[in-house]
Order: structure tokens, then C-alpha cells, then sequence
């Protein structure tokens, strides 16, 4: 056998570590539900290589924008990597330039756990001008999600025959943005689901010789043996640290110009309570799925009141269902957790952006309400220059969309701002879950209103930390996403944005503390981190991300 470049096969595995939910749907899944997890033919939890290609190439074209762009020839190796190129042939053609087969292949993944257990999560849209659940638009929605913590295997082959050393490269710099965090699968990624870092990474470099060919691929025996075969006949790498420096080195040979993509990490704090002014307890109410309802109290659930001990309902006279507070049981751990869906957060947060920015006589879209007529507006220009044969691209769309919109995105347009779930903080997963009591008053009676009687569980103790992250095709368009949350956020910073339900009632006002942000830049392997001595001044956060973005914070 022989090749131009020397290489034959670059194999790199390792393990992708769940830090929030994950999500992925598909044809294949549960009872054919397509809100369900995808499964393969054999029943297991899968995520199907296209879904971890997308990502790949996703994060590659933000690394290098001109090597993955729509109008790139097979001279290119956008071409190569993603097997796609306009206007060639649906035929394998003669010249060695055309390929229509992709040089990355990517090995679906399974759970370690071959008896992984799935959680059922609830969607809401809220109404941004009154943050009251939407009635419109399939506003109240759920979807099977596998809880945080869950590993998963990740298997990627380069064929380095056809794509050479630039195809390796491009996915060891690509893969180092997964290994620090900076990478998004499934749905709702923007709403606290799909987070997670690639980990325990080893590269496995298979020379052009026979002895090579012969051992992979191996399809007469269990994967895990051929790839120790494979191990056997090539040379193995440990992590990406000596693949990442020559990298680098191929990619400033090829002039391979660096994306300006940034990224702005702000790690969150909040905690139920006492009101540090002496103004009572601060708790945390957000409602769980339906499904958690009749869990049994030896997993630690709280049953509702309407829920008999044999786990049947008392009887008709409960019409709605109480509320157990939103939980979930991380892989590997024995109980069930509190925690607050990223989903819960950021609602909150655009509901309060949009408000401020309404204030301002700023027209915003609310996506939740079908006659909102700022979004029928972008929606009416969006159809107009489609009818005009003029391509729509996500900058020409966004230009056309008011501040709110270009953070927290609409059905025409993604999201750029990034809220994850907020799981305890807790080493010892310690918190305390206290159930209310609530009624409706008759006004002439001051009695029970109706069958206006119901019990929650609310969260009186257990800090939670979670993430935001912002980010932008360049820091001018970071800058101005930044200008877009800060006032929001600082009414979280002093206590004045209440998360979840109940907030009438007196629950949700907790105060966000919010830690030392982290800026970054796509290809680095450390971001520009704000000075914790700053972070802990009771100073305007305006002014702490005037000075992360303009450069002035240290670190």
C-alpha cells in the first residue's frame, strides 16, 4: 500500500461527560414519540454520528470560517471533511480532488451504563410582556432528556489516506474547543440541555503499512478489540497537548486564518434562604414534571398530598395535579436532586431583558404570543426577500432583529445566549425541601375559594450554580449582546429578578452572585479571566464587563 502523505488512519477516542441533560431525538424513538431520546434497533440510548458530526463541523467553521464555507471546491477541505460540495457530480469522479465521502467518520456513542435510565422534563413559554405562561403556540411541552453526569463513548476516524494531516489537524483543534467545555449537542442547548466536555482523549495514529490495513477496520471482532489491535500497530497518544502544538504548526503553514468568534462565561451562584436584610426566607419553587409525581418516598420524594401511600390518586376531586418541586437523579448518584432547568432561568431572564428594553421604547418580539407584531414583521421581511431570490443567511437575519431577539433568538433565528441548568453545589448534595400549603380566598368569606386548595414543595435550602454563556462572531457583536443583559442582570445581581413560580407569593427572589467571567476566544486554550478581586467588589456588573471586554480587568 502506498500514500502520498505516510498515514493511513488516525483514530481519536475518548469519553463525553454529561454536565447538564442531554437530549437527542430522532425516528427511532420511545414508542415513536418525537419528544423522546433516539434509541438504536436494539432498544439502547444513542447519539447517531450525524449529530456529533453537525457539532464538529459547527465548532470547525467557527475555527476556521473559510475552510467550512457553503461556497468552498473541493480544493478546499470543508469539501473533504464534510463530504459536501455544490455543484458536483452525485458520482464518485475521476480526479482525486472530488470526494463525496466525508474523511471524518463518527462511531455512534452509548451510555457506559447499558441501563440508563431516562427523566421526563416540562417545557413553558412565558408571555414577555406579562412572564405568565403563554396559551398560544404549544406553549407547555415535555421531553425525555438522560440526566447529567451520564458518560458516554466517542469514537472519531480521520481518514488521513485522502484528507492528510490537514484533515487531523483541523479536528484535534476542533476537539479542543469540546475539551474545554465550549460544545453543544441536541436540543435545547440554549436552554440548559446538551452541555458537556469531551474527556479522557487518546489518539491512536495508524501508519500507511499492511500490518495496519490488516487490523482496521475489523469487523469480525467486538470493537473494543480492534481498536487495541490498532493500538498495537500504530503510534499512541495520551490527551492532545503534542497533537495540538503540531496542529497549530500545520495550520499557520496552510494560512489557515483564525475565526474571531468569542465566547463570555459567567458562572452563577444562587441560593435559597434567609433574606440577608432580615426580610424572612427567600424560597425556590419551580414544578416538576408529572412523571415525578408518583415516585416513591424511599428514592426521596416528597409525595404530594393528592397522591395516596399505594401511589394512586385519592380521587376526581383533584382536577390538577400538585406541584413536587422539578428534580432529577444524576448518574451515579443514589437519591434524587433538586435543580432548576436552564430553561426556568433564562425565561426569567429574557422576560426582564425585554421589559427594560420595552421601557426604553425599544419594540421586542415576543415568541410565545401568535399576534405579536414585531415578530410578524421579521417574519414578513424574511418572506419578502426569499420571494426576491435573495439568500438568507443568519447575519442578514439578525440584522433585522430588535436587541432581545439577537440574544435569545426566535423560531427564524438561533440563539446566541446560552443558559445551562443549575445543579447543587454543595459537596455533599445537602438541601432541604419544605411542602406549602396554598388556597384561594373567598373575599366575602375569607375562606377556601372552591376546590381552590393545592400543595408545592418548595426549596427552602441547597445552593445551585449554574452558566451563562454569550457569544458572538466577533467581540464588537459580544460587546453589544453584553450592553443587552447587563441591566437584567444586575436587577439579578441585587435580588430583583425572581426565577420560577411563585413569585407573587413570595418565592424565587434570590439574589444571583455572580462569579470572575471568563472571556475567550475560539482556538484558545485559556480565555482572558476577570480578576477575582474585582469580582468580589460591590461594584455595577456594567462596569465589570466594560472592563473584561475592553481588556482593562487582568487575571
Amino acid at each position: 500500500m502506498t500514500t502520498r502523505n505516510g498515514r493511513y488512519r488516525t483514530l481519536i477516542r475518548g469519553v463525553i461527560f454529561q454536565t447538564t441533560a442531554l437530549s437527542v431525538g430522532g425516528s427511532h424513538g420511545l414508542e415513536g414519540n418525537p419528544d423522546a431520546c433516539y434509541r438504536d434497533g436494539l432498544g439502547r440510548l444513542t447519539i447517531p454520528g450525524t449529530s456529533l458530526a453537525g457539532a464538529m463541523i459547527e465548532t470547525a467553521a467557527r475555527l476556521f470560517p473559510e475552510l467550512i464555507a457553503p461556497t468552498s471546491t473541493g480544493k478546499l477541505l470543508g469539501g473533504r471533511v464534510t463530504g459536501k460540495q455544490h455543484g458536483a457530480p452525485r458520482r464518485l469522479s475521476q480526479t482525486s480532488e472530488d470526494f463525496l465521502q466525508s474523511v471524518w467518520r463518527f462511531y455512534r456513542s452509548h451510555p457506559y451504563d447499558e441501563d440508563q435510565r431516562t427523566e421526563w422534563r416540562q417545557g413553558v413559554g412565558i408571555r414577555q410582556a406579562t412572564g405568565a405562561t403563554a396559551a398560544e403556540k404549544r406553549a407547555l411541552y415535555d421531553f425525555e432528556c438522560v440526566p447529567r453526569g451520564t458518560r458516554w463513548g466517542f469514537l472519531l476516524e480521520i481518514d488521513t489516506h485522502r484528507g492528510g494531516a490537514d484533515s487531523e489537524a483541523l479536528a484535534v483543534l476542533a476537539l479542543n474547543e469540546w475539551m474545554h467545555g465550549r460544545g453543544w449537542l441536541g436540543r435545547g442547548a440554549a436552554r440548559g440541555t446538551g452541555w458537556f466536555k469531551l474527556t479522557d482523549v487518546e489518539m491512536v495514529r495508524l501508519p500507511a503499512t499492511q500490518e495496519a490495513l490488516e487490523v482496521w477496520p475489523d469487523n469480525t471482532r467486538p470493537l473494543p478489540e480492534a481498536i487495541e489491535r490498532a493500538r498495537a500497530a500504530g503510534t499512541v497518544l495520551t490527551g492532545l497537548e503534542t497533537a495540538h502544538e503540531e496542529s497549530w504548526e500545520v495550520a499557520r503553514a496552510r494560512n489557515w486564518r483564525r475565526g474571531e468568534w468569542h465566547y463570555l462565561t459567567l458562572p452563577v451562584s444562587v441560593a435559597a434562604g434567609e433574606d440577608p436584610g432580615g426580610y424572612g426566607w427567600n424560597p425556590l419553587h419551580v414544578g416538576g414534571h408529572p412523571a415525578g409525581e408518583l415516585e416513591i418516598t424511599e428514592e426521596g420524594q416528597l409525595v404530594p398530598l393528592s397522591v395516596n401511600k399505594s401511589g394512586l390518586w385519592r380521587g376526581d376531586q383533584y382536577q390538577q395535579p400538585d406541584a413536587p418541586f422539578v428534580s432529577t437523579k444524576p448518574a451515579g448518584q443514589v437519591e434524587f436532586q433538586p435543580f432548576l432547568p436552564g430553561s426556568s432561568i433564562r425565561g426569567a431572564l429574557r422576560h426582564a431583558t425585554s421589559r427594560l428594553m420595552r421601557a426604553r421604547k425599544c419594540e421586542v418580539a415576543d415568541p410565545n404570543f401568535s399576534g405579536d407584531a414585531e415578530a410578524q414583521r421579521l417574519r414578513d421581511h424574511l418572506k419578502g426577500k426569499q420571494e426576491s431570490g435573495e439568500p438568507l443567511s443568519d447575519h442578514v437575519t439578525r440584522a433585522l432583529a430588535d436587541p432581545v431577539t439577537q440574544v435569545f433568538g426566535l423560531e427564524e433565528l438561533c440563539a446566541r445566549g446560552l443558559v445551562s441548568d443549575a445543579a447543587l453545589a454543595s459537596k455533599d448534595y445537602a438541601f432541604t425541601l419544605a411542602r406549602a400549603e396554598h388556597h384561594a380566598e373567598d373575599e366575602f368569606t375569607a375562606g377556601v375559594y372552591g376546590s381552590g386548595k393545592f400543595d408545592s414543595d418548595l426549596l427552602l435550602q441547597g445552593p445551585m450554580q449554574f452558566r451563562i454563556v454569550a457569544e458572538a462572531p466577533t467581540l464588537e457583536e459580544l460587546r453589544s449582546m453584553a450592553e443587552t443583559l447587563a441591566p437584567a442582570l444586575e436587577l439579578a445581581r441585587l435580588g430583583h429578578l425572581p426565577i420560577g413560580g411563585g413569585k407573587w407569593r413570595g418565592a424565587g427572589w434570590v439574589p444571583w452572585q455572580i462569579g470572575p467571567m471568563e472571556l475567550a476566544r475560539i482556538g484558545d486554550r485559556a480565555g482572558r479571566a476577570e480578576d477575582p478581586a474585582q469580582a468580589v467588589l460591590d461594584r455595577s456588573l456594567v462596569d465589570r464587563l466594560r472592563a473584561l471586554l475592553s481588556g482593562e480587568s487582568g487575571g
